[in-house]
């Protein structure tokens, strides 16, 4: 009898546990403690939620937030006061103001990086093109200043907004943490996500196989596997093995902050995950990304991100 779709996954999760259960040990990166944050406004409909966000963040991380305004046609009169219009009546922080920081680069993109470098910026919170701008902009792309801000950032962790109408407090409650097999930028992702998240959070963990990747998920599950006989399941168990390190330490740590920490695979693309999941753009989508910006796997975060409606994070 032929096992059902669901009989597959709940088989792939328990091998998972089961191989986590006698992983290596990792130990997954130090908590997201940003330091300064830099806001960025750009005048669209989702400034209001940048700000929203910052606050909400800043919550849990502490640190300082530091505003600044990325349309190239304001002066620093008048991006000193778009800047003011947003920011609430109270500070995002309990015991310090928002400061503000103007730079005149000729391009969105280089007013971002200048006030990132002139600041000491450890994480960066943007607007990033979304919907009826996407039309505009055509297809495989999430806008020039988008992908400059991510290909030049040193290892700073990147929040792009996307859906302006999002609930800015549960999206730190519930979070969607995608991960690839490459355990270097999932144990940061991981990481992240448990930094931020609220006590009593909900955070599910998917291990996403792209279908590029059955040679090494061969290699994985055995030599007697066809490639053309490879399946989903066989890649769900090759990524829980990669991971199964990586499972133990995020389980650690989700008991740690009393986090509910579920954990998935599946084969896919970004483009399919993030489109199965635009109902529910209520929550914070956390992935890892390549600083390479020549890679394949940069170029699928910024398919994760032109197909989101959720906000996500890049680190």
């Amino acid at each position: 009898m032929t096992k059902s779709q669901e009989d597959r996954r709940l088989d792939a999760s328990i091998g998972a546990f089961e191989a986590a259960a006698h992983a290596r040990a990792v130990e997954l990166p130090a908590p997201l403690t940003p330091g300064v944050v830099l806001e960025v406004f750009d005048g669209s409909n989702q400034d209001r939620l940048v700000n929203a966000l910052t606050s909400a963040l800043v919550r849990h991380t502490g640190g300082r937030v530091i505003a600044t305004h990325a349309d190239p046609s304001l002066d620093a009169e008048a991006a000193m006061q778009a800047i003011a219009s947003y920011l609430p009546g109270e500070a995002p922080t309990a015991d310090e103001e928002v400061a503000t920081v103007f730079t005149g680069g000729a391009t969105a993109a280089i007013r971002i990086l200048e006030a990132r470098k002139a600041v000491g910026a450890g994480l960066i919170v943007m607007p990033a093109p979304c919907v009826s701008d996407l039309d505009e902009l055509g297809e495989n792309t999430v806008g020039e200043t988008t992908e400059l801000v991510l290909a030049s950032r040193p290892d700073i962790p990147v929040l792009l907004v996307r859906d302006p109408d999002v609930d800015a407090d549960a999206c730190f409650r519930r979070m969607l943490v995608l991960v690839d097999l490459h355990p270097v930028e999932a144990g940061k992702a991981i990481s992240a996500a448990l930094a931020l998240c609220e006590p009593g959070a909900t955070v599910q963990l998917v291990g996403l196989v792209h279908e590029d990747a059955l040679a090494e998920v061969r290699d994985l599950v055995g030599d007697e596997v066809e490639e053309d006989l490879l399946s989903p399941a066989h890649a769900e168990t090759a990524a829980g093995k990669l991971l199964a390190g990586h499972v133990a330490a995020a389980n650690r740590r989700a008991r740690e902050r009393d986090v509910s920490l579920s954990i998935r695979f599946q084969v896919g693309t970004p483009q399919q995950v993030a489109r199965a999941l635009s109902s529910a753009s209520d929550q914070l989508l956390v992935t890892g990304c390549s600083e390479d910006a020549s890679t394949i796997e940069f170029s699928r975060v910024l398919e994760l991100v032109r197909y989101s409606r959720m906000p996500v994070l890049v680190v």
